[in-house]
C-alpha cells in the first residue's frame, strides 16, 4: 500500500494527471518549478508535517539538485517513486539528435538517488532505459483525469484547437491552417477546467510536437477522453 502520497511537480503540466487523487482521496501537492529548485528543501518538512508515505515526483531528476532533502525523505521511511515525463531516446542510435541527448542526460541525474521506483511514460523506450541500468523500473502512460476531462454536448466554435507553446517549427504547420480556418492556438497558461473548455469548443484538436521526432503526447488521450477527433 502506497499510504497517503505527496504528488511533486510543475501544476501547469502535471496537476491534470494527479488531480482525481487529490479531489476524491485525500492525497496532497506540492508546486515547484524549474527557476527554484531550492523549494525541494521545504519537502521533508511537509512530508513529516502531513504524515506522507510515498511521494511521487514527476521529473525525478530535479531532486539531484536537493541530495540532502532526499536522504532525509528516505530516513523518514517514505518511499520515493519518480515519474519520468520527457521523451528520451528509443535506441541507442536515436542519440544523434540533440534534444533527445539533452533530455536523457538530464534523467540520467535520477539515478543518483536512491528512488524506490522510476516509472517512465513511453513504453517503446523501455528497453533502451534497461540497457541503460535503470533497473528499478516500470513503464506507464500518464494518468488522465476523468473528472477533468469527459465528453459533452456544446457548440463547436472553432474548426482546430491546439494547446503548446509556439516554436518554430509549430509555426510551420498551424500558420497555414490559422489564415485558413478558425484554430485557436493557445501557447501557455491554459490547463485543468480551462483546457478542456476550449477543447469541448473545437471540431478537432491538433497533436504537433516541438521536436521534428515522434512522441507520444498527453494531450492526446485527454482530447479523447473528451470524445474529439485529434
Amino acid at each position: 500500500m502506497l499510504g497517503k502520497i505527496l504528488f511533486i511537480g510543475q501544476p501547469e503540466y502535471f496537476r491534470d494527471i494527479y488531480f482525481d487523487a487529490i479531489a476524491q482521496l485525500g492525497h496532497e501537492e506540492f508546486h515547484i518549478n524549474s527557476a527554484d529548485f531550492s523549494l525541494l528543501e521545504q519537502i521533508p518538512h511537509i512530508v513529516a508535517d502531513k504524515k506522507i508515505n510515498t511521494i511521487i515526483m514527476f521529473r525525478p531528476e530535479w531532486f539531484s539538485y536537493a541530495k540532502d532533502a532526499f536522504l532525509k525523505i528516505k530516513q523518514m521511511g517514505v518511499r520515493a517513486i519518480g515519474y519520468s515525463t520527457e521523451p528520451i531516446p528509443r535506441k541507442k542510435s536515436f542519440f544523434n539528435h540533440k534534444d533527445l541527448c539533452v533530455r536523457y542526460n538530464n534523467l540520467k541525474k535520477s539515478k543518483e538517488l536512491d528512488w524506490d521506483l522510476i516509472v517512465h511514460f513511453d513504453e517503446v523506450s523501455e528497453n533502451f532505459l534497461r540497457q541503460e541500468n535503470f533497473d528499478k523500473l516500470i513503464v506507464h502512460p500518464l494518468p488522465v483525469s476523468k473528472v477533468l476531462f469527459y465528453p459533452e454536448n456544446n457548440t463547436e466554435d472553432f474548426d482546430f484547437c491546439f494547446l503548446g507553446r509556439s516554436t518554430e517549427r509549430r509555426e510551420h504547420f498551424l500558420m497555414p491552417l490559422k489564415m485558413k480556418y478558425k484554430l485557436v492556438h493557445i501557447a501557455h497558461g491554459m490547463v485543468g477546467e480551462d483546457a478542456r473548455s476550449i477543447v469541448k469548443r473545437s471540431r478537432y484538436v491538433i497533436n504537433l510536437h516541438n521536436e521534428d521526432y515522434l512522441n507520444f503526447e498527453n494531450r492526446v488521450p485527454q482530447a479523447i477522453f473528451c470524445g474529439k477527433t485529434v
